[in-house]
């Protein structure tokens, strides 16, 4: 009583998604075969090296959320806020399409790093036989409906032609090392947890954190602070460049920050989520446009 009221929010302020964007999703994933196909292709565009993941939460994000709120109450890609988005020119080019065929995988950009699957099959070889894979298969499917089609990377790993190579047990060199471990609160290919996991197996090392929402580290200019309304400051900024400073410092003289140390995010991270910025993103000039 006799305070003033603050304004209303703008009626497209908020993630067009919500409430449970995850469960829509899910729910999605159980349906008919044209819905899960969309489903996936929608995974596909904005996971498979496309916004969110190698290009932060802003604008991809609220791009995703509007698309799967689409999806699940019209059935189609028409929705407000939802496009096929180009994350490298920022612009929208137009609508999601379905793919010609039905293989929609995320193989491609396992075969396009194999050094990382090679590292891998060394260190799991001999540990699962054919049936363990299977139960563990099963078991991500049911427990995580989307995320396990990351883990299709297991089959050409354990099966790979290596002579295993075991991880040493504590008491072994690896108390010796002092190694940087950098995790992403929201990382949307690998977990926080499995950051903390690391950190515990080097007792002498550091962990240090950022709160934002992308698979590793920026590594591109000035972080988005010469324009505090970019998407990339929103996506990045003053956290992110907080942390990538300090890797570099380790990487140089083996300067480890305090254990613990968290890098904090912007603060962009509900409302870069919402419909009013998925609608502000600008439509992509055609293809034989001339170059301003």
């Amino acid at each position: 009583a006799g305070g003033i009221a603050p304004p209303p929010p703008p009626a497209d302020d908020f993630c067009a998604a919500t409430p449970y964007p995850t469960d829509k999703m899910s729910k999605l994933l159980e349906t008919d075969e044209t819905l899960l196909l969309m489903a996936y292709t929608l995974l596909g565009k904005f996971f498979d090296g496309y916004g969110i993941m190698w290009n932060g939460v802003s604008p991809g994000s609220a791009i995703m959320m509007a698309c799967v709120e689409s999806l699940h109450k019209n059935g189609d890609f028409d929705g407000e806020g939802c496009c096929d988005y180009q994350p490298e020119k920022k612009c929208c080019n137009g609508k999601i399409q379905i793919p010609a065929n039905s293989n929609t995988t995320f193989q491609e950009m396992e075969d396009g790093n194999p050094t990382v699957a090679l590292v891998r099959s060394v260190d799991m070889a001999g540990r699962l036989s054919t049936a363990d894979i299977a139960r563990l298969w099963a078991d991500l499917r049911d427990k995580h409906p989307i995320g396990f089609l990351r883990a299709n990377n297991i089959i050409s790993i354990v099966s790979a032609p290596n002579l295993p190579r075991p991880v040493p047990s504590y008491g072994s060199g690896l108390d010796k090392l002092k190694p940087l471990i950098i995790g992403d609160f929201h990382d949307p290919a690998t977990t926080y947890t499995a950051s903390q996991d690391m950190r515990d197996k080097f007792p002498n090392g550091a962990l240090m954190s950022w709160q934002g929402y992308h698979h590793g580290l920026f590594d591109d200019g000035d972080f988005g602070l010469s324009d505090y309304t970019s998407y990339t400051f929103q996506s990045e900024g003053y956290g992110a460049k907080d942390c990538y400073d300090r890797m570099l410092n380790y990487l140089e003289d083996g300067t480890l920050p305090p254990n613990g140390y968290t890098c904090p995010i912007n603060g962009p991270a509900a409302g870069s989520l919402s419909l009013k910025v998925a609608k502000q993103v600008p439509t992509c000039p055609p293809a034989n446009a001339p170059s301003p």
